[in-house]
């Protein structure tokens, strides 16, 4: 059953944990963040600022861990989505556990020591490790 999130209640349950911070919406989008080691884990809404979320199918809650890599931010993995069921804090905390735990297992690119990412080859659909450089280092490894 789809349920209604609000701002006050995505922050309050975000920063019950200790270290999340809110960065500035973007269009409709707001973030959180939490810093670990080199990298970010983001939580993504479109919930308004200045209200509550959409429509049910018009949204969901997305965990991405992010590096930042030559001053810009570059998606290392992305979760499956959150959506608004009233099961929702379990799932996003399920998500956020996911991606601390995924973290200790980053690859590093042995050529520049940027992280890798999981990628999809476009024709093949295989799955490979590609620097998060790219295109400035093209260094791949098999999965």
């Amino acid at each position: 059953m789809y349920t209604p999130v609000t701002m006050t209640e995505m922050e309050e349950f975000l920063k019950a944990d200790k270290g999340w911070t809110v960065n500035a919406p973007k269009g409709q989008e707001v973030s959180f963040d939490f810093k670990k080691n080199d990298f970010i884990i983001r939580v993504f809404t479109s919930i308004p600022s200045d209200g509550i979320s959409r429509d049910c199918g018009k949204d969901a809650i997305r965990v991405s861990i992010i590096a930042r890599v030559d001053d810009k931010d570059r998606g290392v993995k992305k979760f499956p989505r959150v959506t608004r069921q009233q099961n929702w804090r379990i799932h996003l905390k399920l998500r956020i556990m996911e991606a601390f735990n995924y973290i200790s297992e980053i690859r590093i690119c042995a050529i520049c020591s940027a992280p890798m990412a999981l990628r999809k080859a476009k024709t093949t659909k295989n799955e490979f490790y590609g620097c998060t450089r790219f295109p400035e280092c093209n260094n791949t490894e098999r999965t």
